[in-house]
């Protein structure tokens, strides 16, 4: 029962973590005052009708893009590393009388 418990609250806290960093990186962006791409037509004063956006610009990223980045790396190493272990307790739990016998278990 607690290893649920103890799933479903890190997936919260992992949530409460990367939500709190998107309104930052939104709140940093909006500071800035400027916009990823610029709107393009007629009307934009600095290029002419219909220009894409510049190769420089479309690869700049978002403030916090590396700390998203490194937030889905943590992630989603932690949700391998426990389902490899309860995977295990699973597959492992009819060894357990031998285990113990060899001393692995108490």
């Amino acid at each position: 029962d607690f290893l649920v418990i103890a799933w479903v609250a890190f997936h919260f806290l992992a949530h409460i973590i990367m939500s709190i960093i998107s309104c930052l990186a939104e709140n940093k962006s909006a500071k800035q005052g400027n916009m990823k791409y610029p709107p393009r037509g007629p009307y934009h004063p600095q290029r002419g009708p219909y220009q894409y956006p510049d190769y420089e610009e479309l690869k700049r990223d978002h403030p916090g893009a590396g700390l998203r980045k490194f937030g889905l790396a943590a992630y989603t190493f932690v949700n391998v590393a426990v389902t490899a272990v309860l995977i295990l307790l699973v597959v492992m739990a009819p060894t357990r009388p031998t285990l113990v016998n060899i001393g692995i278990l108490s």
